[in-house]
C-alpha cells in the first residue's frame, strides 16, 4: 500500500498494538494448552500481520535476495543461554520469578498446534516491530523494545514484559545489522521454540 501518509500509518501502528495487548492478556489469561489459547495466539499473529500490511504494506527483507540463516540461528541459541542465565539470576526475585514460572507452565502445556501458535507469532512480532514499526520511527531499537514492552503490560506478568524488553533489545540490533525483519525473526523463532524443547 504504497499511497498510506505517515499520520494513517502511524494510527494504524498503534490501533494494532491496542489490538495486541487486548489479544496478550487474553492469551495469557486462557488456560495453558487449551484450544482458546491457540485460537488467541493464531489470532494475534493475524493481528500483527494484517497491521504491517495496512500500516504501509510490507517492510524491507533484508540486503540481498537471499536470507543467511546461520547467523540468525547462533542470535537465536545465544539467547536461550542469555535467558537462563538471567533466570537463574533473578529466581529469588518474586515478581520475576513468579512470572518466569507461568511462562514455564505455559511452555510446558504447548500442544503441536500450540508449537506452531508460538513460532507463525514470533515471527509476526518480528514482521510488525523489527519490520513496519522499526522503519517509522526515530531510536528504532530502543522504541520498538519500549513498545513490545507496552504491548505485554496487559499480561501482567513482570517477566514477561522484561523478556520482551530485553529481546526487542538484541533483536534490534539484528535488524539494524541485516538491513531486514527475516533475520530477527529466524532468532526469535528459534529462541522460542528451543526455550519450550529445554522447558519440556
Amino acid at each position: 500500500m504504497p499511497g498510506v501518509s505517515r499520520r494513517r500509518s502511524l494510527l494504524v501502528l498503534l490501533l494494532t498494538m491496542v489490538a495486541v495487548a487486548w489479544l496478550t492478556r487474553e492469551t495469557f489469561a486462557a488456560r495453558n494448552g487449551s484450544s482458546r489459547q491457540e485460537t488467541l495466539s493464531f489470532l494475534l499473529a493475524g493481528a500483527l500481520v494484517l497491521g504491517t500490511y495496512l500500516s504501509g504494506g510490507w517492510p524491507s527483507r533484508g540486503r540481498g535476495r537471499r536470507l543467511r540463516v546461520v547467523g540468525p540461528v547462533l542470535t537465536g541459541l545465544l539467547l536461550v543461554v542469555a535467558f537462563a542465565v538471567l533466570g537463574w539470576l533473578t529466581s529469588w526475585i518474586g515478581p520475576l520469578d513468579n512470572g518466569a514460572d507461568a511462562m514455564e507452565r505455559n511452555a510446558r502445556a504447548l500442544s503441536t498446534l500450540g508449537l506452531v501458535a508460538l513460532a507463525l507469532a514470533g515471527a509476526a512480532e518480528e514482521l510488525f516491530y523489527r519490520g513496519a514499526l522499526f522503519e517509522r520511527v526515530r531510536l528504532p531499537v530502543l522504541t520498538t523494545a519500549l513498545a513490545h514492552m507496552v504491548t505485554t503490560l496487559p499480561a501482567g506478568n513482570v517477566a514477561l514484559t522484561l523478556s520482551a524488553g530485553f529481546l526487542g533489545v538484541v533483536l534490534g540490533m539484528t535488524r539494524r545489522t541485516s538491513g531486514g525483519w527475516r533475520a530477527p525473526a529466524v532468532s526469535h523463532v528459534v529462541w522460542a521454540l528451543v526455550s519450550v524443547w529445554w522447558l519440556a
